[in-house]
């Protein structure tokens, strides 16, 4: 029943587009991390090459952009799989190559929560990137989903200016743009309210020196459990409350390591060109909280579209950020520790066992952390089956196999390609560690939820792992299995 399925795999998530995620090299952030763990000291120069992609055999034609009903309209009436036929595919994939005698391995069912099939559900396994799906929930059940950062401007003296963080770290130096979630906020924006503001004031500055408040959310910038390695290589940077979208970190592309100084410049331009001449203060960054008239404000895009992006691109220093400003609304610790102790919490407040978790941040960029599959998968199924509304956005807007984010490059091969379009899921690559956490609806219709981890993975099997994650996918995409 093909026409039945492809309804129900559009009513699974909220939008398929037509295209790309936001970076084309977006999968590496779950590929390459975990390869500078190495016993000695490195030249980045040295490193290898990135390993080549699979070979593909042919391309899945992309969707016409289609916002879907919700994830209730899935229909609760498609018939479960036979545990027994479900169980004899999915072993039948385990057995081939990939998986190197080790998986941890969930399904459910989407809207129970029904588990249908189980291997090493309990074992504690290095979960890379899917550990972010815990830390969107904690962010979506902490923070209103619906609420914006807020960066705005303060005037601190007779002709100086400070600059207030409140947690955007994808300003646009320029204008805001509202069809974007990166960029959505402009500190010209931002530029020109100050400058129309006090041209209401009989004491109108000539000109004003830039300074920035950096007291919101304040915390370590880097945590003792990552290599430094891969800070420098762009897989992630110091977590900050404030940055430019134009210096997100992507692999081999790393952001200046001080943001703020780079926002702090970038304002004062965007003041002067707005008519109003403006420097950066010999001392532009500020670790107290400061005083005076609001001459302005801009807020970024919604924190639900900001999980949805962190997840969508792996974002490990976007949901660094969030994680952390999700912690202190709450009155919690903003170091790496203190956060990934409070992200354990909420997912525990909502009723999920974490006996076996260790986490060390929010990212999954620290390589000793460790997480049971079973976690995971009941992280997804609390989502799907609607039992917190507030968990919507942590499945809907999940990369989608082969079109977006760090899946646009996935379920192209020939074994796979069949279930393009149609599963969504979270990507995790670190170390030995190879893991694919998300949604499906089968052949007949039946939305599971699956949680799969290759936790022995040897560095040259990598990409081996990957397909064999797909395959297991595809496999419960196109078994109804009834």
């Amino acid at each position: 029943m093909p026409g039945r399925r492809t309804l129900a795999a559009l009513t699974a998530g909220v939008v398929l587009l037509g295209g790309a995620g936001a970076y084309a090299t977006a999968d590496v952030y779950d590929l390459v991390p975990g390869v500078l763990t190495l016993d000695r000291d490195i030249d980045p120069d040295t490193l290898p090459e990135v390993e080549p992609e699979p070979e593909v055999t042919g391309l899945v034609e992309l969707p016409t952009a289609v916002r879907a009903v919700p994830l209730e309209a899935v229909d609760a009436e498609a018939p479960l799989p036979d545990q027994a036929a479900l169980a004899a595919a999915i072993d039948a994939e385990l057995a081939r190559p990939g998986w190197y005698g080790a998986g941890a391995v969930v399904v459910a069912d989407g809207l129970t929560g029904q588990v249908l099939y189980e291997r090493e559900p309990d074992r504690p396994v290095t979960p890379a990137s899917t550990q972010k799906l815990l830390s969107g929930v904690a962010v979506l059940t902490t923070l209103d989903p619906h609420s914006r950062l807020t960066t705005s401007a303060v005037r601190t003296g007779p002709d100086s200016i400070a600059l207030v963080a409140g947690g955007d770290t994808m300003l646009n130096p320029d204008a805001g743009d509202p069809t974007s979630v990166e960029g959505y906020a402009g500190l010209a924006d931002l530029a020109a309210q100050v400058v129309a503001r006090l041209a209401e004031d009989p004491d109108r500055p000539a000109a004003v020196t830039v300074s920035i408040d950096m007291s919101y959310a304040a915390g370590p910038r880097y945590s003792p459990h990552w290599n430094m390695e891969d800070v420098a290589m762009g897989y992630t940077q110091g977590v900050t409350m404030v940055g430019l979208a134009s210096q997100r970190p992507r692999p081999f592309f790393p952001s200046p390591p001080e943001p703020e100084k780079e926002v702090v410049a970038a304002f004062a331009a965007a003041l002067t060109e707005a008519g109003l001449p403006a420097t950066v203060a010999d001392e532009p960054v500020l670790t107290g909280a400061v005083s005076g008239r609001r001459l302005g404000a801009v807020r970024s895009a919604t924190v639900a579209e900001l999980t949805a992006l962190a997840l969508d691109d792996s974002d490990n220093a976007l949901t660094e950020a969030l994680a952390r400003q999700a912690s202190a609304s709450a009155g919690g610790p903003t170091d790496f520790e203190g956060v990934a102790q409070f992200i354990l919490d909420a997912v525990t407040e909502l009723g999920i066992d974490t006996s076996g978790a260790l986490l060390t941040d929010a990212s999954g960029m620290g390589y000793e952390q460790l997480l049971p599959a079973r976690v995971i998968s009941q992280v997804l199924t609390l989502a799907t089956s609607g039992a917190d509304p507030r968990l919507a956005p942590l499945v809907a807007e999940l990369p989608v196999s082969g079109l977006t984010g760090t899946l646009n490059d996935r379920f192209l091969a020939d074994s796979t390609r069949s279930a393009a379009g149609i599963p969504r899921a979270k990507t995790g690559t670190i170390n030995a560690s190879i893991a694919l956490a998300g949604t499906t609806v089968n052949r007949d219709g039946r939305l599971l939820t699956f949680a799969a981890i290759a936790y022995a993975v040897p560095r040259e099997g990598r990409l081996e792992a990957r397909l064999a994650l797909d395959r297991l996918v595809a496999v419960l995409t196109e078994c109804g299995c009834a």
